[in-house]
């Protein structure tokens, strides 16, 4: 197949609090594609449970050659590990996985005919569908914009890429400085990582298909809420404020607009999600 000419690796990081039966999944959907990855590297972000040991030790014994598993000797948060998984990354393109998420068979197949179609792009995701926790009943449908221009207007507000579905250059990511360590207890480097790349004059696209389905979980509403939230937003809104990225007034606007999104009552919370998305 033509498309298998882009040679790439999938990139994940895992830490000891995700669910064994997740990860199988997630894994058995990349394998499973397609069209094959090249690579396939797996961050062990600090020590794990026996569990997750045992899913990642069956999956190198059937994907030797493909697996490759970087283990980190403390948990040191998401966007280090990713950095650190980048530097093991053997090829020109990565594409994202979240390790409780599962890729449609088709969605390495159709971002690569994209990428070849299109070689100015250089970051490419696409929209997902989210569930519940048990991926049986559907939460809501994420799009975003798909062309570059709406895309930037987008990042203004709000991040224009679902992370899980990403394909970038490495050496576009790496040359950047890769995931900006904006807060560790939090996952919104990967909105830094794509206003930076976006400042920087980098092309992106978006396919407007589902090509992962993610979980969102009970707990997404209230991990998205409280002051804690509201000051960790105010933090990375002031860096892309400080970077160039945001104008005086674009930062104050957003600022204004989240905190009364984070502070709010958390089923006034869920129907501003639900309208949003």
């Amino acid at each position: 197949m033509e498309a298998q000419k882009l040679r790439f690796s999938v990139l994940f990081s895992l830490y000891k609090g995700e669910k064994p039966s997740f990860l199988d999944e997630a894994l058995a959907s990349v394998f499973n594609q397609t069209v094959h990855a090249n690579q396939v590297v797996v961050v062990k972000d600090g020590i794990l449970t026996s569990d997750l040991e045992d899913i990642l030790a069956k999956w190198k014994e059937k994907k030797n050659d493909q697996l490759d598993i970087l283990p980190l000797k403390q948990n040191v948060g998401l966007a280090t590990a990713l950095n650190a998984g980048l530097q093991i990354c053997k090829h020109d393109w990565v594409a994202r996985m979240d390790t409780d998420d599962i890729a449609l068979r088709d969605r390495f197949e159709k971002q690569i005919k994209f990428i070849e179609d299109n070689p100015s792009i250089d970051v490419l995701g696409s929209w997902i569908m989210e569930y519940d926790e048990k991926m049986q009943n559907k939460v809501g449908l994420r799009k975003v914009p798909t062309n570059h221009k709406e895309i930037y207007r987008f990042a203004k507000l709000r991040c224009p890429i679902n992370h899980m579905t990403v394909f970038f250059r490495r050496d576009a990511v790496i040359s950047h400085g890769g995931y900006p360590s904006v807060d560790p207890k939090t996952n919104i480097e990967d909105y830094v990582l794509w206003a930076t790349l976006l400042h920087k004059g980098l092309n992106f696209a978006n396919i407007p298909q589902v090509l992962v389905n993610a979980r969102t979980g009970k707990s997404l509403l209230s991990r998205r809420g409280g002051l804690s939230y509201q000051r960790i937003e105010n933090y990375y809104l002031k860096y892309l404020k400080n970077m160039g990225f945001l104008t005086v007034y674009e930062y104050y606007r957003n600022l204004l607009l989240r905190s009364i999104v984070r502070l709010a009552p958390q089923k006034l919370r869920g129907l501003v999600y639900k309208v949003i998305h």
